[in-house]
């Protein structure tokens, strides 16, 4: 006779506190087992601590989940495309900036599924649209003061599929989801006269900047198993073949604060400096497999006695933290056209982006 084990559910709710941290740690876990083997399965091993513990605690820690938002972020920021230098007309572009982080999950309990095979660091990827202009070029007598003011504004959202996210090698595995950046910047360039511009492009000095984003990611990957693999539960050697969803969705806001200095030599303008970005919002990633487990007897039996089994793993992170990150790039000035490559770095994520720009 077959004998069902009926669902369980399990939330916990924790609270951590760090030095510029905080986190609003939510974590669920739900199984359901249908089958003869279900008798033979620890229901406090597989549904308690070897669950919610080893799968999303120990696998996606909460450093890298929120290494993860903070990759978005980067990436975000610099979509801005900022530059080291001061314009004084309009400019319009178009760019491309992805972003990654330097911590990676540790493979755990899905390490015999095609989990495996699934990203294992947390990455940003996405175009953008920027307009910028400077604010005394909307009026028509000079102003000395509204012309050290740059405004810039970037927005751009897309659907992500594996077409336009070559980087990301998946094999039999379905990725699809949505990104949406947006971000507001003013610069100040203090130390900006007439007399340092030339065609509309500034050259040497420093610049302070403030700016505003929200950073929006939701991340589809479904895959399924070629073959059964190995698996040990409670030290017993079986075999399990299934198929697995893994879902990662985020929304932060952010507010930044920078410096940079600039040093042109003929066309070239290089640039560095450091900035500091504040976060809120929230992170959260599910895993979800629905797999068939083999007999206890035999771990290469699957049909004598047939058993499905369903988990479904949440964790859910409120963020609110704070970082610093470095500013390194290359401005190439021409008429009234300019090129940008700029790079970011902090702790844990890093992020390259290229723009191309006209002056009007």
């Amino acid at each position: 006779m077959k004998r069902t084990l009926k669902i369980r559910k399990f939330t916990c709710f924790k609270i951590f506190f760090f030095v510029s941290l905080l986190f609003g740690d939510s974590l669920f876990s739900e199984a359901a087992c249908v089958g003869t083997e279900c008798a033979s399965l620890p229901a406090e091993v597989v549904i308690g601590s070897n669950l919610i513990d080893p799968a999303l605690d120990a696998v996606y820690t909460k450093e890298f989940l929120l290494s993860m938002g903070e990759a978005a972020v980067l990436q975000n920021i610099n979509s801005s495309m900022l530059g080291g230098t001061i314009f004084t007309k309009r400019r319009i572009g178009a760019g491309y900036s992805i972003a990654r982080t330097n911590l990676s999950p540790r493979n755990y309990f899905f390490e015999n599924s095609e989990l495996r095979e699934l990203p294992k660091q947390g990455m940003a990827a996405s175009p953008s649209v920027n307009f910028g202009f400077n604010l005394g070029s909307l009026f028509e007598g000079p102003s000395p003061q509204l012309s050290k003011w740059n405004i810039h504004f970037h927005y751009f959202p897309y659907e992500l599929s594996e077409q336009n996210v070559p980087f990301l090698k998946l094999r039999k595995t379905d990725l699809h989801g949505k990104v949406a950046n947006t971000g507001f910047n003013v610069r100040y360039f203090p130390f900006y006269s007439s007399a340092n511009s030339s065609d509309g492009i500034g050259k040497d000095g420093l610049s302070l900047g403030f700016g505003i984003f929200q950073s929006i990611q939701t991340i589809s990957l479904h895959s399924y198993d070629r073959k059964p693999t190995n698996i040990r539960l409670s030290g017993q050697p079986r075999k399990w073949i299934g198929i697995n969803d893994l879902t990662y969705n985020s929304n932060i806001y952010s507010a930044t604060f920078d410096f940079r200095y600039a040093k042109t030599i003929g066309f070239f303008s290089f640039y560095g400096g450091l900035g500091g970005m504040f976060n809120q919002g929230s992170v959260g990633i599910q895993v979800e497999r629905n797999f068939a487990l083999s007999a206890l007897a035999n771990k290469d039996d699957f049909t004598t006695n047939p058993t499905l089994v369903y988990l479904d793993l949440k964790r859910n992170l409120f963020v609110n933290h704070s970082n610093w990150y470095g500013t390194i790039g290359m401005e190439f000035n021409w008429k009234d056209a300019s090129v940008i490559i700029e790079y970011l770095k902090n702790k844990n994520s890093e992020s390259v982006s290229l723009g191309v720009f006209i002056h009007f």
